[in-house]
């Protein structure tokens, strides 16, 4: 079953503008291979959350999500 990720349009725009990169960009990394890890999140009142570690360009990025069936958020 293909997972299928969602992403808030105003949050991306603003992670764009203060990282330089965007959701898209993490999926591209995700599927080209680049993904590092998937951890749980450590903080107690994140415990729904896991944190995809990818590598896009050279640099590391810890991307929280949230699953939801198929999906992630």
């Amino acid at each position: 079953m293909a997972v299928k990720y969602f992403w808030n349009k105003d949050k991306n725009n603003d992670v764009l503008v203060l990282r330089g990169v965007d959701f898209p960009m993490v999926i591209q990394a995700i599927s080209q291979g680049d993904q590092l890890a998937d951890i749980e999140h450590p903080a107690e009142d994140r415990k729904h959350q896991r944190i995809f570690i990818v590598r896009i360009r050279g640099e590391v990025y810890a991307v929280p999500y949230v699953i939801d069936g198929d999906a992630r958020f």
